[in-house]
């Protein structure tokens, strides 16, 4: 059972650059629908700024003298 939390809708429309990214994501193969593109975009996003949180915080302990 799904929790509340866990659904989000989202309803928009996509143009310019992002639309072209996602056809040629399609036509490739590599996604089969706009959903699945905005998903996997999300996850890259979010594993981008976790990595970036990573170094951050290595470079503030590498700094930290009591370390």
């Amino acid at each position: 059972m799904r929790e509340k939390d866990d659904v989000v809708h989202v309803r928009c429309i996509i143009k310019g650059e992002p639309a072209r990214m996602i056809r040629e994501l399609k036509r490739r193969g590599t996604v089969t629908s706009v959903k699945e593109a905005v998903v996997q975009g999300i996850y890259t996003y979010y594993d981008t700024i976790l990595q970036l949180d990573l170094k951050r915080l290595e470079v503030e302990r590498s700094r930290d003298p009591s370390n």
